[in-house]
């Protein structure tokens, strides 16, 4: 049978390197485990239940304050040791603590998760002072090469895994492979990489780089034959010789006065008549 001991698991915290310490935060409250996902069926979204997002947000607001305005590290490798003083029995699972504060921690401290290369978590009973204390610090650089396209030149940053990789994007590898083309924008003239499929079916030679350029090469400014306002159309819409804004306008160049009601109604129930005529003497 295993005696009664004493267990500080603060003296883990205490045991890290000062010049490795990144941040050491204490959050005062009850600590809150990561929740699952929850569906709205009103929206049919996929949402986080408010209160692990706010606790997320309030551990990454002691950790901005602490590091200033300065962009997230993408070069070191990072370990997290947190202690998480609850004030009652209830269940609470460390990991899921954990990862709420590995959340709250990204974007922040890391540019992603997947540098945390450590993590211990310890659940204390406090019943007076319930918190959350942790610290993030680094434990080695990243082995990462700078290597160079063979296309276009570029420097791109690799892992060792890359050490035969000679482009820095698919697009090049697949125009030093002869499988892309060139092309530029016919609207913003901007030079962007096509696959060999879509350059040799495009039999006009014009290509658009997006959707916004593509609307608007599909417009085209007119200038009403009545009114002379000018107005935009879908070229689609455009038949020759059909420059007027409104039918208003239209029916203006035609008679010198717009339809009244009566008149389109007396001229619809003379079209029906005459294709019941038509209609009788085909019967």
């Amino acid at each position: 049978m295993l005696s009664h001991f004493t267990f500080d698991p603060a003296r883990y915290l205490n045991e890290i390197p000062s010049e490795q310490i990144v941040i050491r935060c204490v959050h005062g409250g009850e600590p809150v485990p990561k929740q699952r996902p929850r569906f709205s069926p009103r929206n049919s979204r996929v949402y986080t239940p408010g209160s692990t997002r706010d606790h997320e947000t309030a551990l990454a607001v002691i950790a901005r304050v602490q590091l200033g305005p300065c962009e997230a590290d993408s070069v070191w490798a990072f370990g997290i040791r947190a202690i998480f003083y609850v004030q009652t029995f209830q269940r609470k699972d460390v990991d899921n603590m954990l990862k709420v504060v590995l959340d709250g921690m990204n974007k922040i401290v890391f540019a992603d998760d997947s540098q945390v290369k450590e993590l211990m978590g310890w659940s204390v009973i406090d019943h007076e002072h319930p918190r959350t204390e942790f610290v993030v610090y680094r434990l080695y650089e990243i082995d990462r090469e700078e290597g160079f396209c063979v296309q276009c030149g570029k420097s791109f940053r690799r892992y060792k895994s890359w050490k035969n990789r000679l482009h820095c994007s698919r697009g090049c590898y697949e125009l030093r492979e002869r499988k892309a083309q060139t092309v530029a924008c016919v609207q913003c003239e901007r030079k962007y990489v096509v696959d060999l499929a879509r350059y040799l079916k495009n039999t006009t030679g014009r290509f658009v780089c997006s959707k916004a350029c593509a609307s608007v090469i599909a417009r085209i400014d007119l200038t009403c034959g009545q009114c002379g306002v000018e107005f935009c159309r879908p070229r689609s819409l455009v038949s020759p010789g059909d420059s007027y804004c409104s039918k208003a306008c239209y029916v203006m160049s035609r008679v010198g006065k717009p339809f009244t009601y009566d008149e389109r109604s007396a001229a619809s129930k003379k079209g029906w008549a005459a294709k019941k005529a038509r209609a009788a003497e085909l019967a």
